[in-house]
């Protein structure tokens, strides 16, 4: 990937001005705001000229907005904006595999209760970027708010998942093409679905 070259390149040069904003700004874009101050603010250092100073204080306030946040679906499932629809539904599945609540059935109901409000999250983030139409409605959404300066206006990941609620059945129909039956301890059944 680019911030990996860019990486490379510091390895060999740590002053390189180029790759410290190249990385800076391609850290931006994946939402990664602590690692794109810290690229700028050594890019800046560097070489103060308007741009720089630009792009750092842009940083700054992208940085502090997203703090003030919920983390975005990006975030949720740990992908880059321009992450493909298969690099979408892998983070899914890893993610989902990770939070599920039958996996934390021996935890506390409030450790139970926080991954089944977490796995609430991974669904609905993955319903959203999963749909192209969606997808391409929330990027502008999060567009426009990353880019207003307004702190009162609305938060971008309310985007109508408000309502979503997590049905296991779904949850494992998506994931292997099949429903759970049964009360605790639920069986496969053998019927499959097609979609």
């Amino acid at each position: 990937s680019a911030v990996s070259d860019c990486t490379s390149a510091l390895e060999y040069e740590p002053r390189h001005y180029k790759a410290l904003t190249k990385r800076g700004s391609l850290q931006l874009d994946m939402e990664k705001y602590v690692e794109a101050v810290e690229d700028l603010s050594e890019a800046y250092r560097l070489k103060p000229s308007p741009e720089a100073f630009s792009a750092l204080e842009d940083a700054k306030r992208r940085k502090t907005k997203a703090e003030s946040r919920k983390p975005s679906h990006y975030q949720i499932l740990g992908v880059d904006k321009r992450a493909t629809l298969e690099e979408i539904k892998k983070a899914y599945r890893a993610k989902a595999r990770e939070f599920h609540p039958d996996k934390h059935a021996n935890a506390s109901k409030e450790e139970q209760d926080k991954m089944e409000a977490k796995m609430k999250e991974i669904a609905a983030a993955n319903q959203c970027l999963s749909d192209s139409i969606k997808k391409e409605e929330y990027d502008r959404k999060l567009e426009r708010m990353l880019g207003n300066d307004d702190n009162d206006m609305e938060d971008y990941s309310s985007d109508g998942d408000d309502d979503f609620s997590f049905d296991v059945n779904d949850f494992f129909f998506h994931l292997f093409g099949i429903y759970v039956g049964g009360g605790v301890g639920g069986r496969f059944q053998s019927r499959t679905f097609r979609r």
